[in-house]
Formats: C-alpha cells, structure tokens, sequence
C-alpha cells in the first residue's frame, strides 16, 4: 500500500509539472525557453523519450554552441531519451560532449553527477 501510494503522488506530481511547463511554453521566449524546454526534456524522458529529445534539441539550437553548463545540462538530458530507448552509442556521444563542457568549466560536481 504505501509503494502504491507513493508511486501514485510521483506520478501526479510529475504530471502536474509537466502541465505547467507546457502551459508556459507557448509564452516564453529567450532564455526562460531554453528552461522550460530543459526541464520538459527531464520530466519526459521516461514517459515519452522521442518527445523529450524534441524538447532538448529545440533548447540545444537556442542555447548556441557556447560551452556553458545549460549546454552541458541539456547534453545530459538528450543522452537519457537515448539511454531509455536503448540507442547507448548515442546516448554515450551526449554523454561524452557534456562531460567535456562541465571539465572546462571545472564543475566537479556536474562531473560526479554526469559519471554516476
């Protein structure tokens, strides 16, 4: 029973994010898009990882080619879709270019994370 219930309210609370974050989507612009298209990718990617890859790849062309830890973060995110659908060359060269960016930018905890 308390699985159950647990599994239940993560269920609904991640449901409810994700209807926020596509509630916002349609006005934001600039770098609060990027965000929400971030976050889209991470709250998908489980659910529907061909959606969530969509997502991230709309912020990485937003975001530029800058080496910065939004980058990195978004890199991240897309190496998952790849990883729940098994494509792991993939998700390994998303991985790789991400973990490039947090070692230029000697985020050591961002590297932890990304080796985990």
């Amino acid at each position: 029973p308390i699985v159950v219930s647990w599994l239940t309210t993560t269920v609904l609370f991640s449901q409810s994010k994700i209807d926020s974050l596509l509630t916002q989507l349609p006005n934001s612009a600039g770098k609060e898009r990027v965000s929400v298209l971030s976050a889209l990718c991470s709250e998908y990617a489980y659910i529907n990882a061909d959606s969530a890859r969509l997502f991230g790849i709309e912020a990485l062309q937003l975001v530029g080619t800058e080496p910065t830890g939004i980058r990195a973060q978004i890199l991240y995110g897309i190496a998952i879709t790849h990883q729940v659908q098994s494509n792991y060359d993939e998700a390994l060269k998303y991985n790789e270019e991400g973990l490039t960016i947090y070692k230029s930018l000697n985020d050591s905890l961002r590297i932890a994370d990304l080796l985990n």
